[in-house]
């Protein structure tokens, strides 16, 4: 019985970890105007005519030939352009040291993934 009670809480943070993370990402994206400017730049029919911030070169619109594939680096090359461009060190900071810490989580996950306890149940 008190472990229903346990299982059920578990999922409710879950849950509530889920809809925060999606706010965070999503909901301010689209309140600060990202996602509209994103979907401009998907969407024209001439992206070159867009420059990154701080440059005079137009966007790369075409990396393989396979339309949606070249739109998801052309959003990415967006998305992390102020990351990699020098003008903000601090960011090329934060990128390294995430990209840090994703190799001892993806490990972390990977054992606790293989242990003979966890093949019941995903929330067990």
């Amino acid at each position: 019985m008190l472990e229903s009670h346990y299982r059920s809480l578990v999922a409710l943070l879950l849950i509530s970890c889920l809809v925060f993370g999606l706010n965070g990402i999503f909901g301010v994206a689209y309140r600060n105007g990202w996602m509209e400017a994103a979907t401009t730049i998907l969407t024209s029919d001439d992206p070159k005519i867009f420059v990154l911030p701080g440059s005079q070169t137009p966007i790369l619109t075409r990396y393989t030939g396979i339309q949606w594939f070249d739109k998801l680096h052309m959003l990415a090359a967006v998305i992390f352009a102020n990351v990699v461009d020098r003008t903000a060190p601090q960011l090329s900071l934060y990128a390294i040291q995430f990209a840090g810490q994703l190799v001892p989580i993806f490990m972390v996950m990977m054992i606790e993934g293989l242990r003979v306890g966890n093949e019941k149940n995903i929330l067990y």
